[in-house]
């Protein structure tokens, strides 16, 4: 990441300049999950060919998906003290105050998860738990950190969707069914690949 850093012209906010392109080449699949993992922490965009639950390897669809876990199960602590580690998922339970004592931000929560997904489903409910934070713009993010979770969100946002289709309409169900999709992230023109050395070859690297 500091050579990409330091090397002129090699990187524009964080992306690859146009008409370069780069690899890292590694020896197994959770190598190439950890690196592109740490060049996103130090703002280099990265992908990898690493099949991923895309709703469990962040902090925050961890925590929107605690909120809802909670609301399930009210006596969840765990759940609970998960969804309000997250900066984000936290900041959704306490914008529920409404002026109002802080502990009864959960009540107000639980009551909103289950009314809008009972009326109008899971999408609907992910983007109302969305527009809570100040994520809601998330379509333009800003720094590469913010990238990652955009598109997470995105594709929570796509998995809620799913669930919808399938006509079903239980609150657990949609938690169940979005912890276990797995999803390969798409390569960029403008991100730097971890790849394995087995699927480098043929490839202009």
């Amino acid at each position: 990441a500091h050579h990409l850093m330091n090397t002129p012209g090699m990187l524009k906010d964080g992306r690859l300049s146009p008409g370069i392109s780069c690899a890292v080449l590694v020896s197994t699949n959770p190598d190439a999950a950890a690196f592109a993992e740490a060049l996103r922490k130090l703002k280099v965009r990265a992908t990898d060919e690493s099949v991923a639950k895309v709703t469990l390897d962040n902090p925050v669809t961890i925590g929107l998906l605690s909120i809802i876990q909670h609301a399930i199960h009210p006596d969840n602590m765990k759940a609970k003290a998960i969804a309000e580690m997250s900066p984000q998922s936290r900041g959704i339970v306490e914008s529920f105050a409404k002026g109002e004592e802080p502990y009864k931000a959960w009540s107000n929560v639980i009551t909103h998860v289950a009314s809008t997904f009972s009326a109008s489903g899971a999408r609907a409910l992910i983007d109302s738990l969305i527009s809570k934070t100040n994520l809601s713009e998330f379509e333009t993010p800003k720094v590469n950190a913010e990238q990652f979770i955009a598109h997470r969100l995105r594709q929570l946002r796509s998995i809620a969707s799913d669930y919808d289709e399938t006509g079903e309409r239980n609150l657990t169900g949609f938690v169940d069914f979005a912890s276990k999709v797995s999803l390969s992230d798409a390569t960029s023109p403008d991100s730097v690949q971890v790849i394995t050395i087995h699927s480098s070859k043929g490839l202009e690297y």
